[in-house]
């Protein structure tokens, strides 16, 4: 289905495709959960490997982004900031609504790189952050990774246009709901500014 698409690591083992899938995600996330879902597609990968591989990776990826804002945190000249009234509040209210900002920031574009940092740098909880973050990446992965996987290869068959109308549709699909989840987002954060 994807062969020439694909061609290039036709020689790698599955597992070296999961380590790329998995650095993959550093570098962008949705195009490597679209890669991972049309390597598993023309069966050149194993599903499970694949999503566990994509997983990991932003998993991985977003408790780095809360390490360097926890290290940032603990230097000399940033302290004074970190035990700021302002920053305490915004600590105190992060920590209660922790998972419904991992959700959302999860589903929004440009919004995860300062909350992680943000997270780490205002001393969230270790262990609420990254079970945040899983539940937050299970869903994302599940429902990019799972709907292109079931439904992206049937279309693929029916359009009998190959990857030149597959790839950028799923694409255009991922924009498009991060764009609506953007407003959806910023709504709710001009909403909280304004209480």
């Amino acid at each position: 289905m994807f062969e020439t698409l694909f061609s290039g690591f036709a020689h790698l083992s599955t597992w070296h495709l999961g380590i790329l899938l998995f650095f993959g995600t550093y570098i962008l996330e949705d195009a490597a959960i679209v890669s991972g879902a049309l390597l598993a597609a023309d069966k050149i990968i194993p599903p499970e490997l694949a999503f566990v591989a994509l997983l990991a990776g932003i998993t991985s990826g977003d408790f780095l982004l809360y390490l360097f804002g926890h290290y940032a945190g603990s230097r000399p000249f940033m302290r004074k900031w970190r035990e700021s009234k302002r920053a305490s509040s915004i600590e105190h209210w992060l920590s209660s609504n922790l998972f419904i900002t991992i959700f959302f920031v999860r589903f929004a574009p440009g919004l995860r790189l300062p909350c992680y940092l943000a997270s780490g740098w205002l001393g969230v909880s270790v262990k609420s952050f990254l079970w945040a973050v899983f539940v937050a990446g299970v869903l994302w992965t599940g429902m990019v990774f799972g709907g292109l996987l079931w439904f992206g290869a049937p279309l693929w068959e029916l359009s009998g246009m190959g990857n030149l109308f597959l790839l950028p549709l799923a694409l255009l699909f991922l924009y498009l709901l991060q764009q609506v989840l953007r407003k959806y987002v910023n709504a709710c954060l001009e909403s909280n500014n304004d209480q």
